[in-house]
């Protein structure tokens, strides 16, 4: 089953998911968005077609290079920004799609171990929204310190497993060496 991000991102190359888009595609939210948010350069010419429908978000500078993901969607390649990255530009569109939206990916995102408050200060920095995001990372840290820290945790033994799952193969694991020919 090919989505509508994922015909999206093909007929858009340089268009990255964002958004809404990208929330469905951390699986923070439960269904598909009924339009792909794609976030474009400031420059660049906006698409036009009727179907998938389509939302152009316009970022430049840092907030549109950094945090960018490359994954599978149904087995096609997408671009995608990160959750940490994600949750900054909700807070940067709380006026378009709603406070609660952006809040509610906050506590989702800490909590389910996705990023770490100090990912989402980061892209909050570049993002200008600091003093926007502060006040709920805040509350979150004070009120739930303790599911935060295991969440953590979680996030840093993934991240750590991912790191070593990219390093080089052992040498007794290669073809033709001798101690892999033993086992």
């Amino acid at each position: 089953m090919v989505t509508a991000a994922a015909i999206a991102v093909k007929r858009v190359p340089r268009g990255v998911l964002c958004l809404k888009s990208a929330l469905w595609v951390h699986g923070l939210l439960p269904e598909s968005p009924t339009e792909v948010w794609m976030a474009i350069g400031a420059h660049a010419r906006k698409p036009r077609w009727d179907q998938p429908p389509l939302q152009v978000v316009r970022f430049s500078g840092r907030a549109q290079t950094e945090g960018i993901e490359h994954r599978l969607l149904w087995g096609l390649p997408i671009t995608v920004y990160g959750v940490a990255k994600t949750v900054a530009d909700l807070f940067k569109y709380r006026n378009k799609l709603g406070f609660p939206i952006a809040v509610r990916a906050l506590h989702d995102a800490l909590l389910s171990g996705l990023t770490t408050s100090d990912e989402v200060r980061h892209f909050a920095e570049i993002c200008r929204v600091r003093k926007s995001v502060g006040p709920y990372l805040e509350v979150l840290e004070a009120r739930r310190g303790q599911d935060l820290l295991r969440a953590r945790q979680a996030f840093l033994a993934r991240e750590a497993a991912r790191a070593r799952s990219l390093e080089a193969p052992l040498l007794h694991q290669l073809p033709g060496h001798p101690e892999s020919e033993s086992r």
